[in-house]
């Protein structure tokens, strides 16, 4: 395989952090994300860690900023060198605050699931931050100047059918692990998957590994594994788009703990709560739903803030079951919307009469189990509020349900290392 130098070259890019009082509520080590930009033919993003980096002690206090290399296929195989100012900006007045000068940094995306990153765990105190002019109308702006000093990436084209035989013995080599660890009581609670959406145990990735031909309950997919997937697809999603973990839906279509947000205490931070769902176009909200004979199932409802409208999505074949908890979902949006415009004057006040849509057409399942991953592929990119791109079939559900192991146990969000090791060891 060939490799290419690159150049030395510069950009700047201006992260903004909309809701920061939203946002300054997330744990250690957990964090928001900037839009991918290209400086020397890479892609970058900036992390925002509002709580801190989790990596350092007594970081509680401190706002970090990561700098770190978009893992996407036009990058992999990169070794960069890099030097980087990390600054606060005052966008009014052009007043700046730096927080890292000249910082020298290497990165290397030669591995096959993850990369290295160059963070700052100490920018400055959270409290100097609140106090200071660069937190403006609960925005705050982050200002990157890049200079890619050297770079060198791979040249020759990988072979299309190269790659797709390395996914598929990837992903099988994920199953048979968790099959592994599955077949024996002393192994089957080991921890697999753990981020800021919660932890997934072998047992509990199970259900992704059971063969297509069986159709039974065990199959179906718990709300740990929806969450976790779910903020995989996060990473990449692009435009206007918001997919919700379930406990925001749960939330919402409960109204004693909707009409709990309301108290005096909590108010603020519910009201900027709701306001940020008025800044996508859809926003996803998956629900499980319990008919009259205990049976439990998945469905989407999408909020089209465009169309003024809330649709669902749902591979059944049983809407009516589950017309009364979207009402109530619709019913707890429209009264935290309410309860926002106290706030934000600007938002409707007619979202308790949008319209309820059935998306009738969408691909419904030929199974009993499937349900989960249905709306796992309605919001991968498939449902632009307007039709399914492209349309699918039962036998891609059965695809991606397989697929989904080794996407959740390589995704940059998983944190067990020993997990991705130990599949590496059964692909040699």
């Amino acid at each position: 395989m060939s490799a290419a130098q690159m150049s030395s070259a510069s950009g700047t890019h201006v992260f903004e952090v909309i809701y920061y009082s939203v946002e300054r509520y997330l744990d250690a080590g957990h964090y928001i994300f900037s839009d991918t930009f290209d400086v020397g033919g890479y892609a970058w993003t900036i992390r925002f860690h509002p709580g801190g980096d989790a990596t350092e002690t007594d970081s509680g206090e401190y706002a970090a900023v990561t700098l770190t290399t978009c893992l996407e296929l036009m990058t992999k195989n990169a070794v960069v060198a890099a030097s980087y100012d990390m600054a606060l900006i005052d966008i009014p007045t052009g007043a700046r605050w730096i927080g890292a000068k000249s910082v020298k940094a290497a990165f290397d995306t030669r591995s096959a699931d993850g990369f290295w990153r160059w963070h700052l765990s100490r920018f400055r105190k959270r409290s100097e931050l609140e106090a200071s002019p660069f937190l403006r109308d609960d925005r705050l702006a982050i200002e990157c100047t890049l200079t890619v000093t050297s770079g060198t990436r791979a040249t020759d084209v990988v072979d299309t059918m190269h790659v797709d035989k390395l996914d598929d013995l990837r992903d099988k080599a994920a199953i048979q692990y968790i099959q592994t660890l599955c077949s024996s009581k002393e192994s089957d609670g080991k921890l697999v998957y753990k981020s800021h959406r919660g932890h997934i145990t072998a047992n509990d990735m199970r259900c992704l590994t059971i063969p297509s031909n069986v159709d039974e309950p065990t199959k179906y997919l718990s709300i740990n594994i929806i969450d976790a997937y779910t903020a995989h697809m996060m990473l990449y999603t692009k435009g206007r788009r918001l997919l919700c973990p379930v406990s925001y839906g749960a939330m919402l279509v409960d109204k004693q703990i909707v009409d709990k947000c309301s108290k005096l205490e909590h108010l603020s931070f519910y009201q900027n709560f709701t306001r940020k769902f008025f800044d996508y176009d859809l926003v996803f909200s998956p629900l499980l739903v319990t008919n009259g004979s205990g049976t439990r199932h998945w469905i989407l409802v999408v909020m089209c803030t465009r169309k003024m409208e809330f649709q669902v999505l749902d591979s059944g074949r049983n809407f009516q079951q589950c017309q009364s908890t979207v009402q109530s979902l619709v019913e707890g949006i429209a009264q935290m919307t309410s309860m926002a415009r106290m706030a934000y004057p600007s938002l409707p006040n007619d979202v308790a009469a949008w319209k309820i849509r059935e998306i009738k057409n969408a691909p419904k399942q030929t199974d009993r189990c499937s349900c989960g991953v249905y709306i796992i592929k309605y919001m991968q990119y498939c449902w632009d509020g307007s039709k399914m791109h492209p349309d699918f079939t039962q036998e891609d559900i059965h695809m991606l349900r397989n697929k989904m192991v080794s996407v959740l146990i390589f995704s940059q969000l998983n944190e067990v290392a020993e997990a991705k090791e130990d599949v590496r060891k059964i692909m040699r």
